[in-house]
């Protein structure tokens, strides 16, 4: 008699015959935002205002003048009353902080204007002054004027200049 062929099946734990479960995805961690520090040294006494990328961000006393900011390039400003404004753009690294020294330059002092003498108006010279009363006052004599009805210039009153 002939021995019976003995067949061994491998069968996958995985898969056969049970449905293959998917993986569950890998968990991604978001990046962290890369910032760095900007150091911001300026002479004592300037209140000065900073502009980040043209935003309003506080003043250099604030904080001992260091800011948190996204690594990278940035567009720094300065203002102060009286100064020339300050403009530098640094490259923020994230692995260190980093210092900007200033020094802001005070304002060119506008010229004071010369003082302007008020001129006289221009006056007439003084002249005689003829009144009718309760009729005509000028400085044209009545005869070469048209009278109201009622005036005679015979009544004409003349005030002469003082000297």
């Amino acid at each position: 008699m002939r021995p019976t062929p003995i067949i061994i099946y491998f069968v996958p734990i995985s898969s056969w015959p049970y449905p293959e479960t998917p993986a569950k995805p890998a968990r991604r961690e978001e990046p962290t935002p890369r910032t760095g520090r900007l150091r911001l040294a300026l002479q004592r006494g300037v209140a000065a205002q900073i502009y980040i990328d043209g935003f309003y961000v506080g003043m250099v006393d604030d904080d001992s003048g260091e800011l948190t900011l996204d690594a990278g390039p940035h567009h720094v400003e300065l203002r102060a009353d009286g100064y020339e404004s300050l403009e530098v753009d640094v490259q923020v690294p994230a692995d260190r902080p980093i210092t900007f020294r200033g020094t802001l330059k005070p304002a060119a002092a506008a010229p004071t204007p010369a003082p302007q003498v008020a001129r006289a108006p221009d006056v007439p010279p003084p002249s005689t002054i003829y009144a009718i009363p309760g009729c005509y006052v000028g400085n044209v004599l009545p005869g070469k004027v048209h009278l109201p009805p009622g005036c005679d210039e015979r009544s004409a009153i003349a005030f002469e200049p003082r000297p």
